[in-house]
């Protein structure tokens, strides 16, 4: 009798490990099948996959965390929170889970309880650059630059991560600091950022400080590197200042010639130019506006 027990046992233990396995299958299956749909932007299907997990395993997270960024780009943001809070409730000192409330507190447009949860963790020990960034960006938002200035400056330190200098002028910019600004600007381009606002911004500065010879450098820059209405804009602001500030007529009609070719037709800007008492040979500058057809 004793022996027909244990045999009895280990049958049942048998059929037990069977269907944990099948269903530790089950759960994984789904949970790539849900990072396949992710991947794809399919997020209705991959938020019937990663449901399906949790049905059979709710301490599966790594679905949860996938949900909770699915529900975010839906902007159902209750659900979000209820899945943070689960995950809250399981482990509350949990780094991960820590960084997705975060997220979502900020997604949510909820900025400063997002920054102080992501100064906890900063100040907690993970100091990683991905947190900082976040901590830096919501200073910008919440417009305290001088602080985002400060911690920015620390992770610029032998840097050469041009999305850091970008990051930093703009904050120095914001905090009144136009010197700094201009040279995180300038560091961003030597770094090989080619994003249009670097540029721009940095060319805004020199106008306002009425620095034409590095506003004619940034204008080459430009027009070497983009194409469209910023390169043949620029080009017209290059004939104004070789037509207006350096007396160069031959290049500031080259300039003004190139801009028209590549695609300026702005009458606006063309009665503006020859409104300007110092603008010599007008009449020919006049004629080639009204052979482009852009002034009657």
């Amino acid at each position: 009798m004793k022996k027909l027990f244990w045999v009895n046992l280990s049958f049942i233990l048998l059929f037990s490990c069977v269907s944990n396995k099948e269903e530790i299958d089950i759960v994984l299956e789904y949970y790539n099948i849900g990072n396949a749909f992710y991947e794809l932007d399919q997020f209705d299907k991959a938020e019937d996959y990663y449901l399906r997990v949790l049905k059979i395993d709710p301490d599966f997270h790594k679905a949860r965390n996938n949900l909770v960024y699915i529900y975010v780009k839906k902007l159902q943001f209750d659900l979000a929170k209820e899945n943070i809070q689960y995950l809250k409730n399981s482990d509350s000192e949990n780094i991960v889970v820590k960084k997705l409330d975060a997220y979502v507190k900020y997604k949510e447009g909820n900025l400063k309880d997002s920054l102080n949860l992501y100064l906890e963790i900063y100040n907690g020990g993970d100091k990683s650059k991905s947190v900082a960034i976040s901590i830096v960006k919501l200073y910008y938002q919440l417009n305290e630059f001088t602080k985002g200035l400060s911690l920015i400056e620390t992770l610029i330190f032998d840097s050469e991560d041009s999305n850091l200098f970008f990051i930093a002028a703009l904050l120095a910019e914001g905090a009144g600091n136009i010197e700094k600004a201009i040279t995180y600007y300038e560091n961003a381009i030597i770094s090989g950022n080619k994003e249009e606002d670097i540029f721009t911004n940095l060319l805004a500065l020199y106008k306002e400080s009425k620095d034409y010879i590095n506003q004619v450098r940034v204008l080459e820059l430009i027009i070497k590197d983009f194409s469209g209405e910023l390169k043949y804009n620029s080009l017209f602001l290059l004939s104004k200042i070789y037509f207006l500030e350096n007396n160069d007529f031959s290049k500031g009609y080259s300039y003004l010639d190139k801009a028209i070719t590549e695609g300026f037709n702005n009458k606006e800007e063309a009665e503006d130019l020859l409104k300007q008492p110092d603008l010599i040979e007008v009449d020919k500058i006049r004629q080639l506006f009204k052979e482009n057809r852009i002034l009657d």
